[in-house]
């Protein structure tokens, strides 16, 4: 009988946890400015993989640091004029991963970065 209680028990928090996940992440995930996460981002597919002189890099994503007085709708309208959206988000850095709707070349990534 106790096995079942605590088995019970666990199953209810587990089921909690999960609704609770789940709650949060409908609430954020159509949401134009993601910068209230603390952190979030896209993986790297495989097939966004390449190789350019020995350098490994995702032809469809880059990592931008801003500046401290930069905001989210500065990044955002990078992004927009890039043709891209920003899909990750580190706030103790101030980091922003912009995902491209194209394949890019190293060089052609570089330069977006450096404007």
């Amino acid at each position: 009988m106790r096995k079942k209680y605590v088995a019970g028990i666990v199953l209810l928090l587990g089921v909690v946890i999960v609704a609770a996940g789940v709650l949060f992440f409908y609430r954020y995930k159509n949401t134009e400015d993601m910068s209230g996460f603390p952190a979030f981002y896209e993986p790297t597919q495989p097939e966004d993989v390449e190789e350019e002189n020995g350098i490994f890099y995702d032809k469809t994503k880059i990592l931008v640091t801003a500046t401290d007085d930069a905001e989210y709708s500065d990044i955002n309208a990078l992004a927009r004029s890039e043709r891209g959206t920003i899909t990750g988000y580190i706030s103790d850095t101030n980091d922003y991963q912009i995902k491209f709707t194209d394949g890019r070349t190293y060089q052609e990534l570089e330069e977006v970065i450096e404007g």
